[in-house]
């Protein structure tokens, strides 16, 4: 039977990937004046092209938008289930609020 030390095999492990770690980008050079100037760049886009789409969710046309997109949804969900032989959504919504109560 073989016995393998914990601790020994803890430190071949952390050997391994840091081996990994080394070796995945060689000569990559980080400037920190650079990243940081990068950070900063992003942080300003970001704040300046924040929206909030809640205004939009409620205008008339998204109402439109979503309301024929569930008619669609349920009309192809009506098809399949006529295709498959499977009853009606009825009974089907019937069962499933049963289930989750």
């Amino acid at each position: 039977m073989v016995y393998i030390n914990s601790a020994k095999l803890a430190a071949l492990l952390a050997a391994a990937s840091s081996i990994c770690v080394i070796f995945a980008h060689p000569g990559e050079v980080h400037d920190p004046t650079h990243v940081k100037r990068e950070i900063e760049t992003l942080n300003s886009l970001a704040t300046a092209h924040k929206r909030s789409l809640g205004l939009c969710a409620n205008g008339l046309n998204a109402r439109a938008l979503n309301d024929r997109s569930i008619a669609r949804r349920a009309a192809k969900a009506e098809k399949l289930r006529a295709v498959r032989g499977i009853p009606d959504s009825k009974y089907i919504t019937f069962c499933f609020s049963v289930y989750i109560r």
